[in-house]
Parts: C-alpha cells; sequence; structure tokens
C-alpha cells in the first residue's frame, strides 16, 4: 500500500456555526476518496513557523464538488485549532488520509441504525446521515444528539429536515440551562436513551461520537441496556 502524503487543500468557507466551533469547507488539490465516519490528519503552521497537526473526522459524505467539511470548536489554549479559527477564504492547510473504520461498514446485516453524538461529535456522525439518506434502503434512524446549550445545536435545519421525512427520529438535549428551548431534554444524552432507544436485538448497530468521558458512559449504558459490544462502535476525541 502507497504511503500517504499531505495533500495541500484551499479554503472556501470558514463559517462560525456555534460557540466557538467552526465549519470548514476545503477543496484539496486533488482528489481524496473517503468513507462517512472517516477522518484526516490537519496540519498548519504556527506563528513560530513549527507545523502543528491534529486529526479532524469529515464532517461530510464525500462529495467532489462541495469539498470536505470538518465541525472543530475553537479552543484558546490548543495548539492547532485557534490557527483554524484564523484562516480566510483563499488560505491553504495540508491533509493527510483517510484514516479510520468508524462508519457503515462496521455493521452487519444493518437493519436498524442507532447515532449517538455529543458536541462536535456530530462532525462523523452527520457524514453517516447523508450517506444513509444517499442508500437506496429505508432501514430506520435514531439520532440522540447532546450539546451544552441551543446554540450547539449545529446543522439544526439540516438535521431537522431528516426528521421531518420519517425515517430519522431525533432526540436533542442540552447539559446546560442557558438558552435552553423546550425542544431540548436536560441533562446527558446517555440518560435518555432508556424506554427510547431501538430494542437491543440483531441487526442494530450504534455508533457513538464525542468526548472521552461522554462516549464511555454512553457505551456503558448501552450495555446495561441489553447490546452486546459487537453492536457499538466508538470514536472519542
Amino acid at each position: 500500500m502507497m504511503e500517504q502524503t499531505f495533500v495541500t487543500a484551499k479554503i472556501i468557507s470558514n463559517r462560525l456555526i456555534g460557540d466557538a466551533v467552526r465549519h470548514l469547507t476545503v477543496q484539496p488539490e486533488r482528489q481524496l476518496d473517503y468513507e462517512a465516519g472517516q477522518f484526516f490528519l490537519m496540519r498548519l503552521r504556527d506563528d513560530k513557523g513549527d507545523y502543528v497537526e491534529r486529526s479532524y473526522s469529515a464532517s461530510n459524505f464525500s462529495n467532489r464538488e462541495s469539498g470536505i467539511e470538518f465541525v472543530i470548536r475553537i479552543d484558546p489554549s490548543g495548539h492547532l485549532s485557534p490557527l483554524v479559527g484564523r484562516l480566510a477564504v483563499g488560505d491553504t492547510v495540508d491533509l493527510k488520509g483517510p484514516f479510520g473504520r468508524f462508519g457503515l461498514a462496521m455493521a452487519k446485516d444493518l437493519k436498524k441504525l442507532v447515532l449517538i453524538a455529543g458536541g462536535v461529535g456530530i462532525s462523523p456522525i452527520r457524514s453517516i446521515i447523508q450517506k444513509s439518506f444517499s442508500l437506496n434502503e429505508a432501514y430506520p434512524i435514531q439520532l440522540f444528539y447532546g450539546f451544552r446549550n441551543d446554540n450547539d445545536f449545529l446543522f439544526r435545519e439540516e438535521l431537522q429536515k431528516y426528521a421531518s421525512s420519517g425515517r430519522l427520529e431525533l432526540v436533542t438535549t442540552v447539559s446546560t440551562n442557558n438558552g435552553t428551548r423546550a425542544e431540548h431534554g436536560k441533562g446527558y444524552i446517555h440518560l435518555f436513551l432508556e424506554n427510547r432507544i431501538f430494542k437491543p436485538e440483531a441487526g442494530v448497530d450504534c455508533f457513538i461520537c464525542g468526548p472521552p468521558a461522554m462516549v464511555k458512559e454512553t457505551r456503558e449504558k448501552l450495555l446495561t441496556l441489553g447490546f452486546e459490544r459487537g453492536q457499538i462502535h466508538l470514536e472519542a476525541w
């Protein structure tokens, strides 16, 4: 297998879409095919001229015309994300990838799909949803999405549109009381799985992405609800 190298990608857009969350769209100089759920290594130079690297999941399903999208929370104390916050249209980043196995290929004989996201963990989950709707299949999907407050309900209109199709059930929760709407549950997302999630039968696969603590707690909850380890797929950041 040929060793992967970095590819230059031009910034198409860099929008603020949540509290310190950027929706970055880039167009690589050559096509980088990837599966829904995979991630790339992103590289930039810092103010000292040194390279800084970090991995980010693609937030859209592979689309040659629209480029590759990423959802990145800007951490002022971080090494790379503050640099992302300063990127302008026409600037460039270096990408290497794709990497990872997180995605629909991990599900065998899929009959029902459960997606659970925390914060910017919606990134690969959104990619999986886009691919699922592009397939000529009709298996039902549940999306459990938890975030800090209503400002961090990323891709609200898109997700609500998927939910309006009747194929996707959307459950949202907030972990703070700031700017909370009545449509959201109050508390952490793993606390809302019981009595809502599909029964843990054959053909039901669960994909979790979010902060490590959220992923761990959600995995343990799914096990207590009767899901087998092979039905639970994880991606922590």
